[in-house]
């Protein structure tokens, strides 16, 4: 399973808890086990706000890690970033929310 994950707000970074929910058939999992984190967000480019009307100018590579998830797992998004997630999901637990 791979997700995108966009952060919009310019000043603040979010934790977000991920989970796949099936409303019709009332399941969910989340993702579990190793996971690849791969983050593209401010501390990653600089802004150029005068130039070509606006433009982002790479500083660095994307920034990633590795992370064992499970349930309760958090994830930070950084302001102004898009991540992408990358691991298997749990197998679909009946009756949760």
């Amino acid at each position: 399973m791979v997700l995108l994950i966009i952060n919009k707000d310019q000043e603040n970074a979010h934790t977000v808890n991920i989970s796949f929910d099936d409303a019709e058939k009332k399941t969910a999992a989340t993702f579990t086990g190793p996971l690849s984190v791969t983050t593209f967000g401010k501390a990653q480019y600089a802004w150029h706000p005068h130039r070509n009307g606006g433009t982002a100018d790479p500083d660095g590579p994307a920034a990633k890690s590795n992370v064992n998830a499970g349930p309760s797992t958090n994830f930070s998004l950084p302001a102004a970033s898009v991540t992408v997630v990358r691991g298997h999901i749990s197998a679909p637990k009946t009756g949760s929310k």
